[in-house]
Protein backbone atom coordinates (compact mmCIF):
# COMPACT_ATOMS: atom_id res chain seq x y z
CA UNK A 1 0.00 0.00 0.00
CA UNK A 2 1.35 3.42 -0.94
CA UNK A 3 2.12 6.14 1.61
CA UNK A 4 0.80 9.68 1.22
CA UNK A 5 3.48 12.20 0.34
CA UNK A 6 4.45 14.73 2.99
CA UNK A 7 4.87 18.42 2.29
CA UNK A 8 8.65 18.23 2.75
CA UNK A 9 8.83 15.70 -0.10
CA UNK A 10 7.35 18.19 -2.60
CA UNK A 11 9.80 20.45 -4.47
CA UNK A 12 8.35 23.78 -5.59
CA UNK A 13 9.74 26.47 -7.88
CA UNK A 14 8.06 29.88 -7.88
CA UNK A 15 5.05 28.33 -6.18
CA UNK A 16 4.61 25.48 -8.67
CA UNK A 17 5.39 21.79 -8.01
CA UNK A 18 8.33 20.64 -10.10
CA UNK A 19 9.50 17.46 -8.38
CA UNK A 20 8.76 14.79 -5.74
CA UNK A 21 11.33 13.19 -3.43
CA UNK A 22 11.48 9.94 -1.51
CA UNK A 23 12.36 9.84 2.19
CA UNK A 24 15.79 8.61 1.07
CA UNK A 25 16.15 11.84 -0.98
CA UNK A 26 15.92 10.08 -4.37
CA UNK A 27 13.70 11.53 -7.06
CA UNK A 28 10.40 9.67 -7.31
CA UNK A 29 9.15 8.26 -10.61
CA UNK A 30 5.50 8.65 -11.61
CA UNK A 31 3.91 5.25 -12.22
CA UNK A 32 0.21 6.08 -12.76
CA UNK A 33 -2.62 8.59 -12.24
CA UNK A 34 -6.18 7.53 -11.36
CA UNK A 35 -9.49 9.00 -12.56
CA UNK A 36 -9.70 11.65 -9.81
CA UNK A 37 -6.16 12.93 -10.34
CA UNK A 38 -4.32 11.06 -7.57
CA UNK A 39 -0.71 10.40 -8.61
CA UNK A 40 1.24 7.25 -7.66
CA UNK A 41 5.04 7.22 -7.41
CA UNK A 42 7.78 4.68 -6.85
CA UNK A 43 11.31 5.26 -5.61
CA UNK A 44 13.90 3.70 -7.98
CA UNK A 45 16.36 3.38 -5.06
CA UNK A 46 14.40 1.86 -2.16
CA UNK A 47 11.25 0.77 -4.10
CA UNK A 48 8.88 2.48 -1.67
CA UNK A 49 5.58 3.67 -3.16
CA UNK A 50 3.80 6.96 -2.49
CA UNK A 51 0.58 8.68 -3.52
CA UNK A 52 -0.27 12.35 -3.83
CA UNK A 53 -3.70 13.96 -4.17
CA UNK A 54 -3.96 17.72 -4.55
CA UNK A 55 -6.43 19.54 -2.31
CA UNK A 56 -8.86 22.06 -3.79
CA UNK A 57 -6.81 24.86 -2.24
CA UNK A 58 -3.65 23.55 -3.89
CA UNK A 59 -5.39 23.24 -7.25
CA UNK A 60 -6.72 26.79 -6.95
CA UNK A 61 -3.30 28.13 -5.97
CA UNK A 62 -1.55 26.36 -8.86
CA UNK A 63 -4.12 27.63 -11.32
CA UNK A 64 -3.61 31.17 -10.04
CA UNK A 65 0.17 30.83 -10.40
CA UNK A 66 -0.19 29.51 -13.96
CA UNK A 67 -2.52 32.38 -14.83
CA UNK A 68 0.02 34.90 -13.52
CA UNK A 69 2.68 33.41 -15.80
CA UNK A 70 0.67 32.88 -18.97
CA UNK A 71 1.35 34.73 -22.23
CA UNK A 72 -0.30 38.15 -22.02
CA UNK A 73 -1.24 40.51 -24.85
CA UNK A 74 -0.90 44.27 -25.18
CA UNK A 75 -4.67 44.49 -25.69
CA UNK A 76 -5.20 42.98 -22.24
CA UNK A 77 -2.99 45.58 -20.60
CA UNK A 78 -4.67 48.39 -22.52
CA UNK A 79 -8.07 47.11 -21.38
CA UNK A 80 -6.97 47.07 -17.73
CA UNK A 81 -5.48 50.56 -17.94
CA UNK A 82 -8.63 51.77 -19.69
CA UNK A 83 -10.59 51.28 -16.47
CA UNK A 84 -9.19 54.61 -15.26
CA UNK A 85 -7.26 56.05 -18.25
CA UNK A 86 -9.70 56.72 -21.05
CA UNK A 87 -8.46 56.50 -24.64
CA UNK A 88 -4.79 57.56 -25.16
CA UNK A 89 -4.00 53.88 -25.87
CA UNK A 90 -0.55 54.57 -27.31
CA UNK A 91 0.48 56.92 -24.50
CA UNK A 92 -0.57 54.70 -21.60
CA UNK A 93 1.00 51.63 -23.23
CA UNK A 94 4.29 53.47 -23.72
CA UNK A 95 4.31 54.77 -20.14
CA UNK A 96 3.55 51.26 -18.85
CA UNK A 97 6.44 49.72 -20.83
CA UNK A 98 8.71 52.54 -19.69
CA UNK A 99 7.93 51.70 -16.06
CA UNK A 100 8.69 48.02 -16.77
CA UNK A 101 12.18 48.84 -18.03
CA UNK A 102 13.09 49.74 -14.43
CA UNK A 103 13.42 45.98 -13.75
CA UNK A 104 15.87 45.37 -16.60
CA UNK A 105 19.63 45.53 -16.23
CA UNK A 106 20.50 48.17 -18.82
CA UNK A 107 17.32 48.99 -20.78
CA UNK A 108 15.86 51.79 -18.66
CA UNK A 109 14.31 54.61 -20.69
CA UNK A 110 13.08 58.06 -19.67
CA UNK A 111 9.97 59.88 -20.77
CA UNK A 112 8.76 63.48 -20.73
CA UNK A 113 4.98 63.87 -20.78
CA UNK A 114 4.16 67.36 -22.01
CA UNK A 115 0.94 69.12 -22.89
CA UNK A 116 -1.32 71.96 -21.91
CA UNK A 117 -2.68 72.29 -18.38
CA UNK A 118 -5.37 69.77 -17.29
CA UNK A 119 -4.93 67.53 -20.34
CA UNK A 120 -4.02 64.52 -18.16
CA UNK A 121 -0.20 64.40 -18.06
CA UNK A 122 0.17 63.70 -14.35
CA UNK A 123 -3.00 61.61 -14.24
CA UNK A 124 -1.74 59.05 -16.77
CA UNK A 125 1.57 58.65 -14.96
CA UNK A 126 -0.10 58.47 -11.55
CA UNK A 127 -2.57 55.78 -12.62
CA UNK A 128 0.13 53.61 -14.21
CA UNK A 129 2.34 53.95 -11.11
CA UNK A 130 -0.43 52.37 -8.96
CA UNK A 131 0.42 48.97 -10.45
CA UNK A 132 4.05 49.12 -9.30
CA UNK A 133 5.41 48.52 -5.77
CA UNK A 134 5.51 51.65 -3.60
CA UNK A 135 9.04 50.88 -2.45
CA UNK A 136 10.27 51.28 -6.04
CA UNK A 137 8.64 54.67 -6.58
CA UNK A 138 10.34 57.97 -5.80
CA UNK A 139 7.86 60.78 -6.33
CA UNK A 140 8.99 64.40 -6.02
CA UNK A 141 6.23 66.99 -6.42
CA UNK A 142 8.81 69.76 -6.25
CA UNK A 143 12.57 69.49 -6.59
CA UNK A 144 15.51 71.88 -6.91
CA UNK A 145 18.40 71.18 -9.33
CA UNK A 146 20.63 69.56 -6.68
CA UNK A 147 17.96 68.12 -4.33
CA UNK A 148 18.70 64.51 -5.33
CA UNK A 149 22.23 64.91 -3.96
CA UNK A 150 21.08 65.99 -0.51
CA UNK A 151 17.80 64.19 0.24
CA UNK A 152 17.24 61.54 2.92
CA UNK A 153 17.55 58.62 0.49
CA UNK A 154 21.31 59.01 0.25
CA UNK A 155 23.61 57.03 2.55
CA UNK A 156 27.24 57.42 3.56
CA UNK A 157 29.46 54.76 1.99
CA UNK A 158 33.08 53.77 1.69
CA UNK A 159 34.41 55.05 -1.66
CA UNK A 160 36.28 51.83 -2.35
CA UNK A 161 33.65 49.22 -1.55
CA UNK A 162 30.47 51.37 -1.76
CA UNK A 163 29.37 49.61 1.43
CA UNK A 164 27.41 51.56 4.02
CA UNK A 165 29.81 53.24 6.43
CA UNK A 166 29.22 54.70 9.90
CA UNK A 167 31.48 57.63 10.71
CA UNK A 168 31.89 58.31 14.43
CA UNK A 169 33.16 61.78 15.25
CA UNK A 170 35.76 61.76 18.05
CA UNK A 171 35.08 63.64 21.28
CA UNK A 172 36.76 67.04 21.86
CA UNK A 173 39.22 65.49 24.32
CA UNK A 174 40.26 62.71 21.90
CA UNK A 175 43.93 62.29 21.04
CA UNK A 176 45.48 63.80 17.92
CA UNK A 177 45.93 60.30 16.49
CA UNK A 178 42.17 59.61 16.83
CA UNK A 179 41.27 62.93 15.22
CA UNK A 180 43.70 62.31 12.37
CA UNK A 181 42.26 58.81 11.81
CA UNK A 182 38.76 60.32 11.71
CA UNK A 183 39.79 62.86 9.08
CA UNK A 184 41.38 60.15 6.94
CA UNK A 185 38.24 58.01 7.19
CA UNK A 186 36.08 60.98 6.24
CA UNK A 187 38.20 61.62 3.13
CA UNK A 188 37.50 58.07 1.97
CA UNK A 189 33.71 58.38 2.27
CA UNK A 190 31.04 59.65 -0.08
CA UNK A 191 27.28 59.90 -0.18
CA UNK A 192 25.49 57.33 -2.36
CA UNK A 193 22.15 57.93 -4.07
CA UNK A 194 20.91 54.55 -5.32
CA UNK A 195 18.60 54.60 -8.36
CA UNK A 196 18.89 50.87 -9.16
CA UNK A 197 15.44 49.52 -10.14
CA UNK A 198 13.79 52.79 -9.11
CA UNK A 199 11.03 54.74 -10.84
CA UNK A 200 11.50 58.48 -10.29
CA UNK A 201 8.36 60.50 -11.01
CA UNK A 202 8.38 64.30 -11.24
CA UNK A 203 4.69 65.29 -11.59
CA UNK A 204 5.58 68.95 -12.12
CA UNK A 205 9.03 69.99 -13.28
CA UNK A 206 9.47 73.62 -12.17
CA UNK A 207 13.10 73.93 -13.25
CA UNK A 208 14.71 72.43 -16.37
CA UNK A 209 18.06 72.51 -14.54
CA UNK A 210 16.91 69.38 -12.68
CA UNK A 211 17.36 67.37 -15.89
CA UNK A 212 20.52 69.27 -16.81
CA UNK A 213 22.17 68.09 -13.59
CA UNK A 214 21.13 64.50 -14.28
CA UNK A 215 22.31 64.29 -17.91
CA UNK A 216 25.03 61.65 -17.23
CA UNK A 217 22.47 59.51 -15.39
CA UNK A 218 19.78 59.89 -18.08
CA UNK A 219 22.18 58.88 -20.85
CA UNK A 220 23.68 55.91 -18.91
CA UNK A 221 27.24 57.31 -19.16
CA UNK A 222 28.39 55.15 -16.24
CA UNK A 223 26.70 52.87 -13.75
CA UNK A 224 28.32 54.96 -11.02
CA UNK A 225 28.21 58.70 -11.75
CA UNK A 226 30.33 60.90 -9.48
CA UNK A 227 29.22 64.42 -8.60
CA UNK A 228 31.35 66.78 -6.49
CA UNK A 229 29.23 69.31 -4.63
CA UNK A 230 30.42 72.08 -2.34
CA UNK A 231 29.07 72.18 1.19
CA UNK A 232 29.77 74.68 3.98
CA UNK A 233 31.72 73.70 7.10
CA UNK A 234 33.33 75.66 9.97
CA UNK A 235 36.47 76.23 7.88
CA UNK A 236 34.75 77.40 4.66
CA UNK A 237 33.40 75.62 1.57
CA UNK A 238 34.52 72.04 1.00
CA UNK A 239 33.79 69.63 -1.84
CA UNK A 240 32.00 66.38 -1.03
CA UNK A 241 31.51 63.53 -3.51
CA UNK A 242 28.05 62.16 -4.19
CA UNK A 243 27.83 58.87 -6.09
CA UNK A 244 24.70 58.13 -8.11
CA UNK A 245 24.36 54.41 -8.75
CA UNK A 246 22.26 52.63 -11.29
CA UNK A 247 19.88 53.44 -14.08
CA UNK A 248 16.51 54.34 -12.69
CA UNK A 249 13.83 55.64 -15.03
CA UNK A 250 12.73 59.26 -14.92
CA UNK A 251 9.16 60.21 -15.80
CA UNK A 252 8.70 63.97 -16.02
CA UNK A 253 5.45 65.90 -16.52
CA UNK A 254 5.64 69.49 -17.75
CA UNK A 255 3.62 72.18 -19.49
CA UNK A 256 6.79 73.62 -20.99
CA UNK A 257 7.33 72.26 -24.52
CA UNK A 258 10.73 73.88 -25.01
CA UNK A 259 13.65 71.93 -23.58
CA UNK A 260 17.28 71.83 -24.54
CA UNK A 261 18.27 69.31 -27.18
CA UNK A 262 20.44 67.50 -24.63
CA UNK A 263 17.33 66.66 -22.57
CA UNK A 264 14.98 65.84 -25.44
CA UNK A 265 17.48 63.47 -27.07
CA UNK A 266 17.68 61.44 -23.86
CA UNK A 267 13.93 60.90 -23.45
CA UNK A 268 10.72 59.91 -25.15
CA UNK A 269 8.55 62.95 -25.90
CA UNK A 270 4.84 62.17 -25.58
CA UNK A 271 1.60 64.00 -24.84
CA UNK A 272 -2.00 63.00 -24.05
CA UNK A 273 -4.59 63.86 -26.67
CA UNK A 274 -7.82 65.76 -26.17
CA UNK A 275 -10.78 65.01 -28.41
CA UNK A 276 -14.57 65.24 -27.97
CA UNK A 277 -14.64 61.45 -27.57
CA UNK A 278 -12.05 61.58 -24.79
CA UNK A 279 -13.88 64.42 -23.06
CA UNK A 280 -17.09 62.39 -23.05
CA UNK A 281 -15.29 59.31 -21.66
CA UNK A 282 -13.45 61.33 -18.98
CA UNK A 283 -16.62 63.09 -17.82
CA UNK A 284 -18.37 59.71 -17.67
CA UNK A 285 -15.59 58.37 -15.42
CA UNK A 286 -15.87 61.45 -13.19
CA UNK A 287 -19.62 60.85 -12.86
CA UNK A 288 -18.99 57.23 -11.83
CA UNK A 289 -16.47 58.27 -9.18
CA UNK A 290 -18.87 60.83 -7.72
CA UNK A 291 -22.05 58.76 -7.87
CA UNK A 292 -21.00 55.72 -5.84
CA UNK A 293 -19.07 55.44 -2.54
CA UNK A 294 -18.14 51.91 -3.61
CA UNK A 295 -16.34 52.99 -6.78
CA UNK A 296 -12.78 52.94 -5.40
CA UNK A 297 -13.38 49.72 -3.45
CA UNK A 298 -14.76 47.96 -6.52
CA UNK A 299 -11.91 49.31 -8.63
CA UNK A 300 -9.21 47.99 -6.29
CA UNK A 301 -10.97 44.60 -6.05
CA UNK A 302 -11.14 44.29 -9.83
CA UNK A 303 -9.64 40.84 -10.71
CA UNK A 304 -7.76 42.21 -13.73
CA UNK A 305 -6.06 44.96 -11.72
CA UNK A 306 -5.14 42.51 -8.95
CA UNK A 307 -3.72 40.11 -11.58
CA UNK A 308 -1.56 42.84 -13.12
CA UNK A 309 -0.20 44.02 -9.75
CA UNK A 310 0.72 40.47 -8.72
CA UNK A 311 2.35 39.80 -12.08
CA UNK A 312 4.55 42.89 -11.76
CA UNK A 313 5.57 41.77 -8.25
CA UNK A 314 6.57 38.40 -9.72
CA UNK A 315 8.59 40.07 -12.47
CA UNK A 316 10.39 42.22 -9.91
CA UNK A 317 11.30 39.18 -7.79
CA UNK A 318 12.48 37.03 -10.73
CA UNK A 319 16.22 37.07 -11.29
CA UNK A 320 17.02 38.02 -14.89
CA UNK A 321 20.42 39.01 -16.26
CA UNK A 322 20.15 40.59 -19.72
CA UNK A 323 17.68 40.49 -22.62
CA UNK A 324 18.86 39.81 -26.17
CA UNK A 325 17.38 39.97 -29.69
CA UNK A 326 18.65 37.60 -32.37
CA UNK A 327 20.04 38.90 -35.67
CA UNK A 328 16.98 37.99 -37.73
CA UNK A 329 14.65 39.96 -35.47
CA UNK A 330 17.11 42.85 -35.27
CA UNK A 331 17.19 43.03 -39.07
CA UNK A 332 13.39 43.13 -39.11
CA UNK A 333 13.03 45.95 -36.59
CA UNK A 334 15.94 47.91 -38.07
CA UNK A 335 14.38 47.89 -41.54
CA UNK A 336 11.08 49.04 -40.04
CA UNK A 337 12.83 51.83 -38.14
CA UNK A 338 14.79 52.98 -41.20
CA UNK A 339 11.63 52.98 -43.29
CA UNK A 340 9.96 55.38 -40.87
CA UNK A 341 12.79 57.94 -40.84
CA UNK A 342 13.05 60.79 -43.32
CA UNK A 343 16.78 61.24 -42.75
CA UNK A 344 19.66 59.91 -40.68
CA UNK A 345 20.83 61.98 -37.69
CA UNK A 346 23.19 61.37 -34.74
CA UNK A 347 20.10 61.15 -32.52
CA UNK A 348 18.89 58.09 -34.42
CA UNK A 349 21.11 55.78 -32.38
CA UNK A 350 19.46 56.84 -29.13
CA UNK A 351 15.98 56.53 -30.61
CA UNK A 352 16.72 53.08 -32.01
CA UNK A 353 18.09 51.93 -28.66
CA UNK A 354 14.90 53.08 -26.92
CA UNK A 355 12.83 51.22 -29.51
CA UNK A 356 14.73 48.02 -28.70
CA UNK A 357 14.14 48.68 -25.00
CA UNK A 358 10.38 48.60 -25.60
CA UNK A 359 10.70 45.16 -27.20
CA UNK A 360 12.81 43.95 -24.29
CA UNK A 361 10.30 45.35 -21.78
CA UNK A 362 7.53 43.28 -23.35
CA UNK A 363 9.81 40.24 -23.38
CA UNK A 364 10.33 40.77 -19.64
CA UNK A 365 6.58 41.02 -19.10
CA UNK A 366 6.19 37.55 -20.65
CA UNK A 367 9.47 36.14 -19.30
CA UNK A 368 7.95 32.74 -18.36
CA UNK A 369 7.13 32.15 -22.02
CA UNK A 370 10.49 33.19 -23.44
CA UNK A 371 13.72 31.29 -23.99
CA UNK A 372 16.09 31.60 -21.03
CA UNK A 373 19.65 30.30 -20.96
CA UNK A 374 21.77 29.04 -18.07
CA UNK A 375 23.09 32.58 -17.44
CA UNK A 376 19.52 33.85 -16.88
CA UNK A 377 19.49 35.78 -20.15
CA UNK A 378 16.14 36.17 -21.95
CA UNK A 379 15.62 36.17 -25.72
CA UNK A 380 12.97 38.21 -27.52
CA UNK A 381 10.45 36.75 -29.95
CA UNK A 382 8.70 38.19 -32.99
CA UNK A 383 5.75 39.08 -30.74
CA UNK A 384 7.96 41.39 -28.68
CA UNK A 385 9.20 43.12 -31.82
CA UNK A 386 5.66 43.67 -33.11
CA UNK A 387 4.52 45.12 -29.77
CA UNK A 388 7.45 47.56 -29.79
CA UNK A 389 6.60 48.64 -33.35
CA UNK A 390 2.95 49.17 -32.46
CA UNK A 391 3.67 51.27 -29.38
CA UNK A 392 6.47 53.28 -31.00
CA UNK A 393 4.60 53.94 -34.25
CA UNK A 394 2.63 56.81 -32.70
CA UNK A 395 5.81 58.81 -31.95
CA UNK A 396 8.30 57.57 -34.56
CA UNK A 397 7.99 60.64 -36.80
CA UNK A 398 7.93 63.24 -34.01
CA UNK A 399 10.82 61.57 -32.16
CA UNK A 400 13.10 62.13 -35.15
CA UNK A 401 12.90 65.85 -34.30
CA UNK A 402 12.75 65.52 -30.50
CA UNK A 403 9.17 66.76 -30.51
CA UNK A 404 5.99 65.45 -28.97
CA UNK A 405 3.28 64.18 -31.37
CA UNK A 406 1.19 67.30 -30.68
CA UNK A 407 4.06 69.65 -31.50
CA UNK A 408 4.96 67.73 -34.64
CA UNK A 409 1.34 67.74 -35.84
CA UNK A 410 1.17 71.51 -35.38
CA UNK A 411 4.41 71.99 -37.30
CA UNK A 412 3.13 69.84 -40.19
CA UNK A 413 -0.02 71.98 -40.26
CA UNK A 414 2.07 75.16 -40.48
CA UNK A 415 4.21 73.53 -43.16
CA UNK A 416 1.13 72.79 -45.27
CA UNK A 417 0.20 76.46 -45.18
CA UNK A 418 3.59 78.11 -45.66
CA UNK A 419 5.87 75.60 -47.41
CA UNK A 420 7.00 76.75 -50.86
CA UNK A 421 6.27 80.39 -50.07
CA UNK A 422 8.49 83.21 -48.84
CA UNK A 423 5.77 84.34 -46.47
CA UNK A 424 6.51 84.37 -42.79
CA UNK A 425 4.03 84.60 -39.94
CA UNK A 426 3.83 86.37 -36.62
CA UNK A 427 3.05 84.80 -33.26
CA UNK A 428 -0.44 86.31 -33.35
CA UNK A 429 -1.08 84.55 -36.67
CA UNK A 430 0.21 81.26 -35.22
CA UNK A 431 -2.32 81.65 -32.38
CA UNK A 432 -5.15 81.92 -34.89
CA UNK A 433 -3.90 78.91 -36.88
CA UNK A 434 -3.70 76.83 -33.69
CA UNK A 435 -7.23 77.84 -32.70
CA UNK A 436 -8.65 77.03 -36.13
CA UNK A 437 -7.00 73.60 -36.06
CA UNK A 438 -7.77 72.53 -32.48
CA UNK A 439 -10.91 74.57 -31.74
CA UNK A 440 -9.36 75.90 -28.52
CA UNK A 441 -6.76 78.56 -27.69
CA UNK A 442 -3.17 77.93 -26.65
CA UNK A 443 -1.32 79.87 -23.98
CA UNK A 444 1.11 82.43 -25.39
CA UNK A 445 4.07 80.97 -23.48
CA UNK A 446 3.34 77.45 -24.67
CA UNK A 447 2.90 78.45 -28.31
CA UNK A 448 6.09 80.55 -28.34
CA UNK A 449 7.99 77.63 -26.83
CA UNK A 450 6.67 75.34 -29.57
CA UNK A 451 7.90 77.74 -32.23
CA UNK A 452 11.30 77.91 -30.53
CA UNK A 453 11.40 74.09 -30.52
CA UNK A 454 10.82 74.09 -34.29
CA UNK A 455 13.72 76.54 -34.69
CA UNK A 456 15.90 74.41 -32.39
CA UNK A 457 15.40 71.41 -34.67
CA UNK A 458 16.10 73.38 -37.86
CA UNK A 459 12.51 73.10 -39.07
CA UNK A 460 11.98 76.87 -38.93
CA UNK A 461 13.97 80.04 -38.68
CA UNK A 462 13.16 83.29 -36.87
CA UNK A 463 13.91 86.70 -38.40
CA UNK A 464 13.39 90.12 -36.87
CA UNK A 465 11.81 92.78 -39.05
CA UNK A 466 11.63 96.09 -37.24
CA UNK A 467 10.21 95.32 -33.81
CA UNK A 468 8.42 92.11 -34.89
CA UNK A 469 9.69 88.57 -35.17
CA UNK A 470 8.57 86.47 -38.15
CA UNK A 471 8.85 82.70 -38.45
CA UNK A 472 9.61 80.94 -41.75
CA UNK A 473 9.47 77.29 -42.77
CA UNK A 474 13.08 76.21 -43.27
CA UNK A 475 13.36 74.45 -46.62
CA UNK A 476 16.56 72.54 -47.30
CA UNK A 477 17.56 72.52 -50.96
CA UNK A 478 19.19 69.57 -52.67
CA UNK A 479 22.74 69.89 -54.01
CA UNK A 480 21.43 70.35 -57.58
CA UNK A 481 19.18 73.21 -56.49
CA UNK A 482 22.03 74.84 -54.60
CA UNK A 483 24.23 74.81 -57.72
CA UNK A 484 21.36 76.31 -59.75
CA UNK A 485 20.91 79.12 -57.21
CA UNK A 486 24.66 79.85 -57.17
CA UNK A 487 24.81 80.07 -60.99
CA UNK A 488 21.96 82.61 -60.95
CA UNK A 489 23.62 84.83 -58.36
CA UNK A 490 25.57 87.92 -59.66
Amino acid sequence: MSTALRENQIVRLEGLIVNYLCLCSSQLELTSTDDVGTKFFKCPTCSKTFSFAKTEEMKKYEQEQKDLRREATLEEITEILDLTIKLDEDIKSLVFLTFLTAYTKNEQVNVIVSGESSIGKTYVVSEVSKFFPNEDLIKKHGVSPTAFFYDDNRVLVDKTTLEKFTLVQPSPDASQEEKHAYREQKKNTAFLQDFERKIIVLPDMPDVKVLEKLRPVLSHDDRICVYSNTTPNPYGMRAKDVYVRGFGIFVVCTCTPYLDEQETSRTFQINPQWTPEKEKAVLGLINKRNSSPKFNTELESNPQRIWLKKRIELIKDTEINEIFINEELLTDIYKWFEGKRESSTPKSSREYTRLLSLAKAWCLFNLWNREKDENLNLYCTQTDIEVAKKVYASIVESSAYNLSPEEYAFFKHLEEIYKGTSTGFKVSEAHQIYYNKNKRPCSDKRLRNMLESFCREGLMRKDKQGQTFYYYIQEHKSQENQQELLSMSP
